[in-house]
């Protein structure tokens, strides 16, 4: 399904590109050697977007042993047999063995001062090497900090998700750190197999 879908974006890529290049020729009166150029770089950046996404993909199914991977907006995450505070704790001694700077644990409903709701914790990490790309490419990133969240949800399972890396450094266009993220999103699904 999820092959699906990237071939219907890059068909859309690919559209979008030859209609760009059309406009781009009848405005500034480019020949077609110049558009030709043009459109094959866009190809190839294409093609290996598609590359990229299949490893991504890839990596995730194989990754995923037990099919118990959910799939979020901004993430991915697990239903666990652990109490919230346990799991927590889990998530944070997992991410440091993994040599991920863990940040903050943040108590959600402590800070907000929400009284008499389920357990709700925010754990804030960073991996190095996406970091140092970061601040070399935009220093205004920081850190690039990424989120696990650790909550009980309202039929009282407790559920571990984790903000997707590959998304985090597809939307901040930092193409240098690809392969670092890929690599986070593997560990961070290996610490969601641990449970």
């Amino acid at each position: 399904m999820l092959l699906f879908y990237m071939l219907i974006v890059a068909c859309l890529l690919a559209l979008t590109l030859i209609i760009v290049a059309i406009k781009r020729i009848s405005k500034e009166g480019l020949t077609v050697t110049d558009t030709r150029q043009h459109f094959v770089r866009s190809v190839e950046d294409v093609k290996r977007q598609l590359e990229q996404e299949r490893k991504e993909a890839s990596i995730t199914e194989k990754l995923d042993e037990a099919g118990s991977i959910f799939y979020s907006s901004h993430g991915f995450g697990k239903c666990v047999d652990e109490s919230v505070e346990n799991a927590a704790l889990k998530v944070e001694v997992e991410l440091s063995m993994a040599g991920i700077h863990v940040i903050d644990k943040i108590d959600i409903n402590k800070l907000l001062g929400r009284v008499n709701k389920a357990p709700y914790f925010s754990i804030i990490f960073c991996d190095r090497k996406i970091a140092v790309t970061a601040l070399e490419t935009d220093p205004s990133l920081g850190l690039l900090q990424f989120t696990a969240i650790i909550r009980k949800d309202f039929d009282d399972t407790v559920k571990v998700e984790f903000m997707d890396p590959v998304r985090v450094v597809k939307a901040d266009k930092l193409s240098a750190s690809n392969q670092a993220a890929l690599n986070l999103k593997e560990t961070l699904i290996r610490i969601l197999n641990s449970f």
